[in-house]
C-alpha cells in the first residue's frame, strides 16, 4: 500500500472519529483527489461545503476535479478563480 493509501484510510478514520469536522472532510477530498478518485472526491468535498460553505480550499479543489475530468478548461478555471471575490 502506497503512501496515499495510507493517508486515506487514515483520514477514512479521523471523519469517522469526528464527523463534524469540516477540515477533515477538505483533507479526504483533496487526498481522494489526488488519487484521482473523482466520484468519492466529489462527495467528500460536498460534506465539507455543507459543514463550512466558506472554505476556499473545498472550492479549489472541487474546481481542479472539473478541470482533470475535462468538465472545465483550465483557462476558464482560472479566470473565474481570479475574478472571485478577495482573488489576487
Amino acid at each position: 500500500m502506497g503512501n496515499l493509501d495510507q493517508a486515506i484510510k487514515l483520514y477514512e478514520q479521523v471523519v469517522a472519529l469526528d464527523p463534524l469536522s469540516a477540515n477533515s472532510y477538505a483533507r479526504l477530498g483533496y487526498l481522494l483527489y489526488l488519487a484521482a478518485r473523482y466520484d468519492e472526491a466529489r462527495v467528500t468535498l460536498q460534506k465539507a461545503r455543507d459543514l463550512n460553505p466558506q472554505s476556499t480550499g473545498v472550492h479549489l479543489t472541487t474546481g481542479k476535479i472539473l478541470v482533470a475530468e475535462g468538465i472545465l478548461s483550465r483557462r476558464s478555471w482560472k479566470l473565474r478563480r481570479n475574478q472571485a471575490p478577495g482573488a489576487n
